[in-house]
């Protein structure tokens, strides 16, 4: 018994496959409505072909998905209690700095600029966070800005994964910075500082370093959330160590 996959018209499939991989034609003899199965395909455009085609669709659908669903790591203008077995909690901060120019200038182009940061949830077996299965998360701030977050978090190691900015093309880069959640914690990871050069240019790289501005973040949770800063211990977060 012939299984049928789908019926399509002959004209239909023509230009699909046309379209795909450019080995048909661009004017093929039409033959009316005449429907097909998929096996009456001729075997110069083989299943692989359009194995290949589906796989492309699937993995920019997939790009699309992962993205739209990035939540946000700064939980801070939410109600946050101490939690649970089940959660965690991690206080952090953000600032990312525009070097200074040589000589002064006028036109600032970083001045307003939004950059987004990349958290990605890992294990054991997938150090990237790449499974699609992943929780990911996205962090945005401005140049110049000193921001808090507060992040309520399922337990285990996330990485801060890159950073790029939102106008800027080809202006970001990796951090692979980690830190971990403990079930039902409080913890601070510190400060992420970021310099990045106000143009681009390949000899003007971006910089980054860890520090620990406890006392200053500790007095901006306390305004907001003063029982989380009460519970709160450090855990300062880790960068990766580089790979040859």
């Amino acid at each position: 018994m012939m299984r049928v996959l789908k019926l399509y018209t002959r004209d239909h499939l023509l230009d699909q496959l046309r379209l795909t991989n450019r080995l048909i034609p661009a004017n093929p003899p039409r033959d009316n409505t005449q429907t097909m199965r998929i096996d009456d395909i001729p075997s110069s455009v083989t299943a692989g072909r359009v194995a290949l085609w589906c796989r492309r669709i699937f993995w920019v659908a997939c790009l699309l998905v992962s993205t739209s669903c990035a939540k946000s790591l700064d939980m801070s203008g939410d109600r946050i209690a101490v939690p649970g077995n089940e959660w965690g909690v991690v206080v952090g901060s953000v600032e990312i700095e525009a070097e200074m120019p040589e000589k002064p200038a006028t036109i600032q182009p970083l001045a307003n600029e939004t950059f987004i940061l990349n958290v990605v949830q890992i294990q054991p077996g997938d150090p990237e966070g790449l499974s699609p299965y992943a929780d990911t998360y996205e962090l945005t701030t401005k140049a110049g800005e000193d921001k808090l977050f507060v992040s309520r978090l399922r337990p285990g190691r996330y990485l801060i994964r890159s950073f790029q900015a939102s106008g800027f093309m080809g202006l970001g880069g990796d951090i692979k910075a980690e830190f971990t959640v403990e079930p039902g914690a409080v913890r601070y990871i510190g400060r992420l500082h970021i310099t990045v050069p106000r143009y681009l240019s390949q000899d003007r790289p971006y910089r980054f370093t860890l520090k620990n501005a406890q006392q200053a973040d500790l007095a901006k949770l306390t305004e907001r959330h003063p029982d989380l800063a009460n519970d709160m211990r450090e855990a300062p977060m880790e960068l990766r160590a580089a790979t040859p």
